[in-house]
């Protein structure tokens, strides 16, 4: 079972990349944001939902195994949490700017992500991009609005 969890939580091997390894794990995340583009708002909600959920278990249970707060090797919060960058949208350039603005608060931690990251298992690890994805979805907003 340890085997699976660090298989998921590493992005099936990019987390272990010796550069960029968030960035190349977000990667992972542009498939279900495809498909989340078919969606209606309320199934996009719920699936992020499901996958924040699930991002929080996977990342606590490795972090654990791993024996470390928040190893880059873990990848899974990044992938799980970029389909709420396109919350709402129906155009896949969308997915673009959402990826972008996610790595770009993520790298950069502007307050209150910074703060969340603090928090203790797979809530420090997952919830600063869960915040980072919310900041990226008022970006892509704020873009369609200037369209």
């Amino acid at each position: 079972m340890n085997k699976i969890v660090l298989i998921i939580a590493k992005g099936f091997g990019l987390g272990n990349l010796p550069f960029f390894p968030g960035t190349f794990g977000t990667l992972i995340g542009i498939i279900p944001c495809y498909l989340l583009l078919k969606l209606s708002i309320e199934f996009q909600i719920m699936y992020c939902l499901i996958l924040v959920a699930f991002a929080i278990f996977i990342c606590s249970k490795a972090s654990k195994i791993i024996d470390e707060k928040d190893p880059s090797c873990i990848v899974a919060d990044e992938f799980c949490t970029l389909p709420i960058s396109i919350i709402g949208f129906k155009d896949p350039v969308f997915i673009l700017t959402g990826f972008i603005f996610h790595r770009f608060f993520d790298i950069l931690k502007p307050w209150p992500i910074k703060k969340i990251e603090k928090l203790s298992g797979g809530y420090g690890i997952v919830l600063d991009d869960f915040l980072a994805a919310i900041f990226a979805l008022i970006i892509n907003n704020v873009l369609i609005l200037m369209m």
